[in-house]
C-alpha cells in the first residue's frame, strides 16, 4: 500500500502506509502502518524490534522482506489472505487512535484508490486496489460508529 491514496482525484499523503504517526498495535507503539505491516510478519522479538526503531523506510521495507527471519504461523500458512488482515487491523488501529487521521478518513466519501501494485492498489485500470477496499471497510466502520 505504499504511496498516497487517491480520492476523487485528489492525493491523500496521510492514507500512505509511509506516514508518519503515533499508534499502538500488537503491544507495541509504531511510528508508521509500514512499520507494524513489515514487523508483524515475524516472530523474532529482536528483528520486531529493529524494524520498529529503524528511521529510514527503505531498511524498514527490506527487513520485511528477509527469508531468513523466522515468520509467524499465519504468515507462513496463508500469507495472502494473512497479509490483508494485517493491513486491516494495523490501518484500523492507526485511524481509531489518531482523530485528526480519522476526520479525514471520514470527511473523505469517494472511491480510495492506490495506484502502481496491481494487489495493493491499481496499475492503470487493473489491479485489486485491497489498500483502497481496506480503508473503504474500515471509513464504513468508523461512520457506524459515529451514528449510533
Amino acid at each position: 500500500m505504499g504511496g498516497p491514496a487517491y480520492i476523487d482525484g485528489d492525493e491523500e499523503k496521510s492514507f500512505d502506509n509511509f506516514y508518519v504517526c503515533r499508534f499502538s498495535y500488537g503491544g507495541y507503539e509504531w511510528t508508521s502502518t509500514e512499520h507494524a505491516y513489515q514487523a508483524m510478519k515475524f516472530i523474532d522479538k529482536e528483528h520486531i524490534e529493529r524494524i520498529r526503531s529503524e528511521t529510514d523506510v527503505a531498511v524498514v521495507y527490506f527487513l520485511g522482506q528477509v527469508e531468513y527471519v523466522t515468520h509467524t504461523d499465519e504468515w507462513i500458512k496463508d500469507h495472502e489472505n494473512e497479509k490483508i488482515r494485517l493491513m486491516y487491523e494495523i490501518n484500523k488501529a492507526k485511524f481509531s487512535q489518531n482523530d485528526v487521521l480519522k476526520k479525514i478518513l471520514l470527511f473523505r466519501v469517494g472511491e480510495i484508490e492506490f495506484r502502481g501494485n496491481r494487489f495493493w492498489g491499481k496499475k492503470g485500470k487493473r489491479g485489486l486496489n485491497w489498500g483502497g477496499r481496506i480503508l473503504t471497510r474500515i471509513r464504513e466502520e468508523l461512520l457506524s460508529i459515529q451514528e449510533v
